[in-house]
């Protein structure tokens, strides 16, 4: 085949490079991650949300102020007027990306205006946290993002900045939060990051084969397979349908690396067969050495990679499944390209040093100081995974946005001013829903709403509650006749400002109910215990709930919807995910192993070398009070499969020792002579390939 059809295989790899690439553009260009978008559909937590999204509507916002940004700043107005004309981008059609700004002065003048006349200092108080610092002296703009803005995201900050500065206000001078700049900025800082690294990573590798092998045209050769099957695990994502996100950005480079792996053994067969029996027919004879080895180690990293397939984290899932089967289509590659290449374009100086060069038994002081110790390495080694597995017990989890970047990242910075001089970020919706009542009880609900608001708004860790009697009169609280005379007048002001309510989205009807929705922010660059949070709130609010029933309003439920209950259930997800994702890769491996082997003992004896790494790295990130992310995660699986493939080629050219007639000891020998320098090449390539993007400002990506 590699003789005779050499020239349409590279027909072929012409004529698909193009379609490839342009798939693999494609998955580039429509990178998008929303938090949102992190648990499946059917959980309990993406359920509310979606219910609240279509009881309340998004509510998707963006947070503007900057230094010296006060309520007699005339920019401020003006730029809520920009934001809400139609986007006119260069190249691009106009788009009304903004369906409302609120903006201090203006939310200020309607609170101290009728119906409500408020007093300035009433109506600060009620703006404190969202548009207003806690002195009054600062104030802000709240962009409520549209649907064409929620589907255009990256324009919507854009056009943010570009109204921003025609005002004369700079980047270095604004600061933006929110969840729409949030998505925004893990798309470019993730994407921006690889680029980067991406290509350093590239000439690192090149530079790693070229010292390994001594020859640019090897090198060049094993370079472009495995860059293939790198854009080929992109545009596979774009042609199954699927859409990359920050997360599955790192498979590119995972892919590279496991390709150069394979590749890398490949061609050392290829060097071994040349050195037995010379040039002529080398690829043929390397590729029957390498197809198991090769095969199995491919396919047991494949294994380890599917095994993240049971995450309940949508990217992690992704990744593990897209990863899966770019890597057995990557050897596909490197068995069909490679060779071919290598008929081609033999490199006969190169192959001539390989020819004249005989194995020297360079191995064999490592093998004799592993006869000589085996048990007490076997014990030690037993005893270190122990240690390391049970300090793994203390490793915690985190999905806070801070943990997703570096401290040079503008939007930490962003985040970090606006909580200092306006208040916290992360939202909770509290909803209740109470049987719908006459016009005539909206009053006496909305009193029960800002009960519970009351009682919510001292839990450890709220910073600003917000609800529909933000927007309401002073509710009485008295016995007294004057309170029950204003509050039969306050009854019939409400009753006519019912629609506002609705329109503010702070109530919404259903035929049987009425939904009244409280907001809460907690800060978000502080670390808040998110379940302990949400626990009491619940504690606080069901004694409410009860009292309202004895009070004459029963049946009135609550439900907690927003990025705090999301990210909580990530956080607990990523921990049980993390074990059950190792356990199903171990199992998976483990049996493959078993079967090779053909021995239950020696199968799970031949894991403890496997398990080692992930365990050493693990225990010392538990032993340290390390939090891990969503990184973190993919490691283990990950790393499991692929520590696996040194162990597979070890093990076959072992049995093909003792095939022979060798003693154990000589066919330990014999299988570090065969392929221990590989083991060596594709270690080193793998693990400085990759580590570079240790640099990245995108930490999943740096874990």
């Amino acid at each position: 085949m590699y003789d005779r059809r050499r020239f349409l295989v590279f027909a072929i790899f012409a004529c698909a490079v193009p379609l490839v690439f342009y798939g693999s553009k494609q998955a580039w260009d429509h990178t998008s991650s929303r938090a949102e978008d992190w648990l499946p559909s059917h959980f309990e937590e993406t359920q509310t949300l979606l219910r609240f999204f279509d009881h309340f509507g998004s509510d998707e916002t963006l947070i503007i102020s900057w230094p010296g940004c006060s309520f007699d700043d005339e920019r401020l107005e003006r730029l809520a007027a920009d934001l809400q004309k139609p986007s006119k981008r260069p190249g691009a059609p106009p788009l009304p990306l903004f369906r409302h700004v609120f903006v201090g002065p203006q939310v200020l003048d309607r609170l101290m205006a009728e119906p409500l006349k408020l007093s300035q200092k009433q109506a600060l108080r009620r703006m404190s946290g969202w548009l207003a610092s806690r002195d009054g002296k600062t104030t802000c703009a709240v962009a409520l993002v549209s649907e064409t803005g929620m589907n255009n995201r990256s324009a919507a900050v854009d056009h943010v900045y570009d109204c921003a500065a025609a005002r004369g206000l700079f980047p270095q001078d604004v600061h933006v939060a929110g969840t729409t700049v949030n998505g925004v900025t893990v798309d470019r800082v993730s994407k921006d990051s690889m680029m980067k690294l991406n290509s350093l990573s590239l000439l690192m590798c090149l530079c790693l084969l070229y010292l390994s092998f001594r020859s640019m045209r090897v090198a060049l050769m094993i370079f472009f397979s495995a860059a293939f099957s790198q854009q080929l695990s992109m545009a596979l994502v774009y042609f199954a349908g699927g859409r990359m996100d920050s997360v599955m950005l790192m498979m590119a480079a995972l892919v590279f690396v496991l390709g150069i792996s394979a590749a890398v053994h490949l061609v050392n067969y290829y060097a071994d067969a040349v050195r037995e029996n010379g040039l002529v027919d080398a690829p043929r004879r390397a590729v029957q050495q390498a197809m198991l080895p090769c095969g199995l180690a491919a396919g047991t990293t494949a294994l380890g990679l599917i095994s993240l397939w049971v995450s309940r984290i949508v990217p992690i899932s992704k990744f593990g499944v897209y990863s899966a089967c770019t890597v057995l289509a990557g050897l596909a590659v490197m068995f069909i390209f490679l060779p071919c290449a290598l008929q081609q374009w033999p490199v006969r100086k190169w192959a001539k040093q390989k020819a004249s060069t005989r194995s020297s038994g360079r191995w064999n002081s490592l093998a004799a100081f592993v006869e000589k110790y085996n048990r007490s390495i076997t014990v030690s080694t037993i005893v270190l995974l122990i240690v390391a597995g049970v300090s793994i017990s203390n490793i915690r989890t985190t999905v806070r946005l801070p943990d997703l970047f570096s401290k040079e990242v503008p939007l930490i910075r962003d985040y970090k001013w606006l909580e200092s001089n306006i208040g916290p970020l992360v939202p909770v919706e509290v909803v209740l829903t109470m049987p719908k009542g006459s016009p005539e009880s909206l009053l006496r609900h909305m009193t029960a709403v800002e009960r519970v608001r009351a009682v919510v708004a001292r839990v450890d860790g709220v910073g600003t509650t917000m609800s529909a009697a933000t927007f309401a009169p002073q509710l009485p609280r008295g016995s007294s006749i004057r309170d029950t005379a204003r509050r039969a007048t306050l009854g019939k002001i409400l009753a006519k400002s019912r629609q506002r309510f609705v329109d503010l989205r702070y109530l919404h009807d259903t035929a049987e109910s009425e939904l009244w929705r409280i907001s809460l922010k907690v800060p978000t660059m502080e670390k808040v215990d998110y379940g302990k949070l949400l626990h009491e709130l619940n504690e606080q609010v069901e004694p409410v709930l009860e009292q309202l029933g004895k009070d004459g309003l029963p049946d009135v439920t609550v439900e907690f919807a927003g990025g705090v209950p999301l990210f909580y259930r990530a956080q607990i997800q990523l921990l049980q995910d993390l074990v059950k994702s190792f356990l199903v890769a171990f199992a998976l491996i483990g049996l493959a192993m078993i079967i090779l082997l053909r021995n239950v003992w020696a199968g799970l004896l031949s894991m403890i070398p496997n398990l080692l790494p992930s365990a050493l790295v693990f225990g010392v990130m538990g032993l340290s009070g390390k939090e891990i992310g969503i990184g973190s995660l993919m490691t283990a699986s990950a790393a499991l499969g692929i520590a696996v493939d040194d162990t597979l080629h070890f093990i076959v050219w072992f049995r093909r020792g003792l095939a022979r007639g060798d003693s154990r000891s000589e066919a330990v020998r014999f299988a570090y002579d065969k392929c221990g320098k590989a083991m060596m090449q594709t270690t080193l390539i793998c693990g400085l390939g990759l580590s570079v993007f240790f640099f990245s400002y995108f930490q999943p990506t740096s874990e």
